[in-house]
């Protein structure tokens, strides 16, 4: 994946340091989402309910790095049907492809504005199904929450 536009963070991480700290994504409170043209006619969005990544910002310099791994099977349409639709070999593929890594190294990040974002596109993923139809552009954006390493 190409970052976009890669921002970062809670006002949690304003705090003025020396170096880069590091922290861990918190699950139960990061859930990448995404959203791509469905036909012209709406956007179709999802999301992902488990994930795990760490961290590290430099906030004196506004930089950063992170590294997040997604679990594709459990992508979250809103309904188990859909879910099942969206995990088969027409998108995701999960029996082969079980994740996916966000990765963005040496980023620069606005503390008043949490969250990453990107955009890829799924052909390049080999998610053809029904192009042009369906959007080849997905955005996905990752609304962060983690908690400092000791």
């Amino acid at each position: 994946m190409k970052p976009r536009h890669v921002i970062a963070l809670l006002s949690a991480f304003a705090a003025t340091a020396a170096s880069a700290d590091s922290y861990t994504i918190d699950p139960r409170h990061t859930f990448p989402s995404f959203e791509v043209s469905h036909y012209g006619f709406s956007l179709q969005r999802g999301r992902f309910n488990k994930l795990s990544g760490t961290l590290e910002l430099d906030a004196t310099a506004k930089k950063g790095s992170v590294e997040i791994t997604i679990d594709t099977t459990s992508v979250d349409m809103g309904f188990e049907d859909w879910n099942k639709h969206m995990r088969g070999e027409r998108f995701f593929q999960t029996d082969k492809f079980p994740q996916a890594r966000f990765v963005a190294r040496d980023f620069a990040f606005d503390p008043d504005t949490p969250g990453l974002e990107t955009t890829i596109k799924r052909s390049d993923f080999g998610m053809n199904t029904n192009l042009p139809g369906i959007g080849d552009d997905v955005g996905i954006s990752i609304p962060v929450e983690a908690l400092k390493d000791s």
